[in-house]
């Protein structure tokens, strides 16, 4: 089982984890040098509510791969209602909300943002963004944090079609792990598997991007996610970009911890567990996980209108890389699924919103652990 065709972006994060940034493809478009849409995490770190004054973004403009968009006019504020955006000048915009607006201890807010990339070239692009809170009557600013946002080649990215010979494969066997794509330059390739330390697999791929490696034996159904870091041409940043996959194993062995029964009953594998069955009606929706164990999240979304369109994001980050699968549903007689994996160790943001302003959509979003793990809100 893989995920889809990877739309991968890196997700940076900045100091205290106060702001995160990812660039990610438009809707369901696959990511192009044409368009694309920013997704801005706000949380407040602290113990104590956070008035949100407001947040400042410098968006690099031109055409060449260090800029964002070639027109100060064409980016937007898509998401959340209830904020002002504006420009104030070279490349510099300010977000302000319309009203008094507090963040609980270790609570988010998601801003996206549209009319990115069009008409630039592939590459790293910095963005620079720095909030301004009230914490006890107390002025916050954090430091301005910049996140090298990667812009895709036109011949798609280095890692595509990421997957393993076999969705099972037999108690103690190895799985195949092949990929295409185009190698750059001086990449290095490293694969992450449940959590365990990574490996440089970059002698394991050709000339041409294409790449196979052999997994150690699997005792247990395991999830892989490979990143490779390189310099885009023309850029003097480097970018690092990922892909996952999981392999079933049959009849696996159970990694438990101390047993302890009080019932009589002792369950040694994990549940499915529903983390969101929602109807919303116009507000954005994004929920931030952590993974204990291997596992994957199986979304629905379901439009309230035709010709409406709404879109859910699985984003997930391991070894600081983060890649989206994204569903969209157009009608609601046709809802949308996707499946995503989830390595252990992983964070998981669910993120979902709609065109329609009268009927919303609905989204259910379900665990399936392949330990005993959870899928648990961030610690705070």
């Amino acid at each position: 089982m893989t995920s889809p065709r990877p739309t991968v972006l890196p997700l940076a994060p900045c100091s205290r984890d106060t702001l995160v940034a990812s660039l990610l493809p438009d809707d369901d478009a696959m990511p192009t040098t044409e368009t694309g849409r920013l997704r801005l995490r706000l949380t407040n770190p602290h113990p104590h509510p956070a008035r949100c004054d407001h947040l400042e973004l410098f968006l690099p403009l031109g055409t060449g791969d260090g800029a964002l968009t070639p027109d100060a006019a064409l980016p937007h504020l898509r998401e959340p209602d209830g904020w002002e955006w504006h420009h104030t000048g070279d490349g510099r915009y300010r977000l302000v909300p319309r009203h008094p607006l507090t963040l609980a201890p270790r609570e988010s807010l998601v801003f996206t943002l549209g009319g990115l990339l069009h008409g630039t070239r592939p590459g790293t692009a910095p963005l620079q963004v720095s909030a301004h809170t009230t914490i006890d009557g107390q002025p916050h600013r954090t430091p301005a944090a910049v996140f090298l946002l990667h812009k895709p080649d036109a011949e798609g990215g280095p890692i595509q079609n990421f997957a393993a010979d076999q969705t099972c494969v037999k108690h103690s066997h190895s799985a195949k792990l092949t990929w295409t794509g185009f190698r750059p330059a001086g990449a290095r390739y490293l694969l992450y598997s449940s959590g365990n330390a990574d490996q440089d697999v970059t002698e394991y791929v050709d000339d041409k991007g294409n790449g196979c490696v052999i997994s150690a034996p699997l005792t247990r159904p395991t999830a892989f996610t490979l990143t490779v870091t390189y310099t885009p041409t023309g850029s003097a940043n480097q970018a690092t970009v990922g892909a996952s996959t999981t392999v079933m194993v049959d009849v696996p062995d159970l990694i438990v911890g101390r047993l302890t029964a009080l019932t009589g009953t002792i369950r040694l594998l994990g549940r499915p567990a529903t983390l969101l069955d929602v109807t919303c009606e116009k507000a954005a929706l994004s929920k931030s996980y952590t993974a204990t164990t291997d596992g994957m999240i199986a979304l629905r979304i379901d439009t309230g209108t035709a010709s409406q369109p709404s879109t859910a994001d699985v984003i997930t980050t391991t070894g600081g890389v983060s890649h989206a699968a994204t569903a969209v549903s157009h009608h609601p007689d046709r809802p949308a699924n996707v499946l995503a994996p989830v390595p252990h160790g992983s964070t998981a943001d669910i993120a979902a919103k709609t065109d329609d302003a009268t009927t919303g959509y609905s989204l259910k979003a379900t665990w399936f652990p392949l330990g005993t793990g959870a899928l648990s809100p961030p610690p705070a």
